[in-house]
């Protein structure tokens, strides 16, 4: 197949690492890798083949394949025989090149202008008596503007319009770079792509696998999606909600830093609630809450009660524009939290659902 070029405008800076931790330029890696974050989250959630992540994964076992292919096997019954899972099929292992290649041919960004120490407009009061007001550092400013960039097909008979369609994907509910839960990477695609292929491709990946061993990594049956109104486009307004939401769990430290994440001590925790700048779409300045809770918590709460907690902050302080959820619980008013008013038990008919 033929490369695709899609443009794309930033609606919130984009940050794709690079030099003293500061974003130098535009890196393909840092694209390469929020596709293939998102596209695990989708093998995962459909029940398909994902190696750990936390690990060395999948190694190409190349006499396997060869054999296979002498056996007169197809290329899918060869990558099993090979020992690739369906991620690395795509995105590439030791001894089997990645099926696609991103380039970014045009740019017309320039370096935002946040840079330096922020606070919210929150203050609270420390173990010690004193006054405290939250401040969040970004050494380096993120890039806005319009970026151009073309896929690539690496493979006989990849369809590169899968990833096309991911890429709108994750424009429509996620961000793309690094550093979503302090709001870079939200993007806007110039013109709308075909979403046909990524959802026969990720139908055929449906399947009878679990992750029990690896319950806190992100899955679709974890996700939820959020986009709420705001009155105002100030970056203070997404520290704002960041800090009260953390306060949602203030009563049960460990549940709190791993929801919204730790620095302190000897622990390093990411968060997993992500929370984008205010952008403008159509007329409106929203700002996207999203993360991932897992099934199974071991801190005094459930799955359930964190989300119950995330969507009763955002519906009581906020317009809640959208909420989308697998398997959806219900609200403090008895009603379904999926703004569908429906709740999701087929993994792959919620994907399905997601296409915009």
């Amino acid at each position: 197949m033929k490369p695709l070029t899609i443009k794309i405008t930033t609606l919130t800076p984009l940050w794709t690492g690079g030099v003293k931790m500061t974003t130098d330029r535009l890196h393909e890696t840092g694209i390469i890798g929020s596709l293939r974050w998102w596209y695990e989250v989708i093998v995962r959630g459909l029940g398909g083949k994902a190696c750990d992540p936390t690990a060395d994964g999948c190694k190409f076992n190349k006499e396997g394949f060869e054999k296979a292919k002498r056996e007169g096997k197809d290329e899918q019954e060869a990558l099993d025989a090979a020992k690739l899972c369906d991620v690395c099929r795509v995105f590439g292992a030791t001894g089997w090149q990645r099926r696609f290649r991103v380039e970014v041919v045009d740019t017309n960004l320039v370096k935002d202008e946040l840079k330096g120490q922020f606070k919210a407009d929150r203050s609270y009061v420390d173990a010690r008596g004193k006054r405290q007001t939250p401040k969040w550092y970004f050494k380096g400013p993120g890039l806005i503007g319009d970026l151009t960039v073309r896929l690539i097909p690496s493979a006989l008979g990849f369809d590169i319009k899968m990833m096309a369609g991911l890429v709108k994907l994750v424009a429509a509910w996620g961000t793309l770079g690094a550093r979503a839960h302090l709001g870079f990477g939200v993007l806007r695609l110039s013109a709308p792509q075909p979403m046909r292929p990524l959802l026969d491709h990720f139908r055929l990946l449906v399947g009878p696998h679990t992750y029990p061993s690896l319950p806190s990594l992100s899955s679709l049956r974890n996700l939820f999606l959020a986009r709420i109104q705001v009155d105002t486009n100030r970056f203070q307004e997404t520290l704002n909600l960041i800090y009260d939401l953390r306060r949602c769990f203030a009563s049960n430290k460990n549940l709190c830093h791993f929801v919204m994440g730790t620095t302190r001590g000897q622990r390093l925790l990411a968060s997993k609630i992500k929370v984008s700048r205010p952008y403008d779409q159509e007329g409106k300045k929203v700002i996207r809450v999203w993360g991932w809770i897992p099934e199974n918590l071991n801190f005094g709460a459930s799955q359930d009660d964190v989300l119950k907690i995330i969507h009763g902050h955002t519906q009581a302080k906020y317009t809640l524009g959208v909420w989308r959820e697998f398997g959806s619980g219900l609200d403090a008013s008895g009603k379904v939290r999926d703004s569908t008013g429906k709740v999701y038990t087929d993994p792959y008919e919620f994907l399905c659902s997601l296409v915009v």
